[in-house]
């Protein structure tokens, strides 16, 4: 709603995901993303595989829903899509992608995970073209029914 008080939160949480979920040396080159918790340690379960694909798409939606945040978000999500389309000329068919972006050779890591992430990020590049979504005031037409 264009607030103060919502500018200062969303401002909050975007400094604290830049801060952890983004790399900087000696990790690796300056605002690729990366899953803290475990992809410099290689102990990333199926779930977290696919993680970075979430927080690609929700800092591209943030970007639709809070414009202020375009030119902070929009710089790390071209570095990252650059650096994953690298990660993905890899494995027998040449299409397979890795988990460590920020890396110049391949991880030998592969799966869904891997391969959704590397898309939605580089999906993520396109919402400036894109219509924000719509609300109930804006363009939406669902109707409730509570006895659904």
């Amino acid at each position: 709603n264009g607030s103060a008080k919502w500018k200062t939160r969303i401002q909050g949480i975007l400094n604290g995901t830049l801060q952890d979920f983004f790399t900087e040396p000696p990790v690796g080159p300056e605002n690729i993303m990366f899953e803290v918790a475990c992809e410099p340690y290689l102990t990333c379960n199926v779930d977290q595989r696919s993680f970075k694909a979430y927080l690609s798409r929700f800092m591209a939606l943030t970007v639709k829903m809070a414009p202020f945040t375009k030119d902070t978000i929009m710089p790390v999500l071209y570095t990252s899509a650059t650096a994953a389309a690298k990660q993905c000329s890899y494995g027998e068919d040449k299409n397979t992608c890795g988990q460590k972006w920020y890396t110049n050779e391949w991880d030998k890591l592969w799966g869904v995970g891997e391969q959704i992430s590397a898309l939605e990020v580089v999906l993520s590049t396109l919402v400036e073209s894109l219509d924000p979504p719509v609300t109930q005031a804006k363009g939406g037409t669902s109707k409730g029914d509570p006895a659904a």
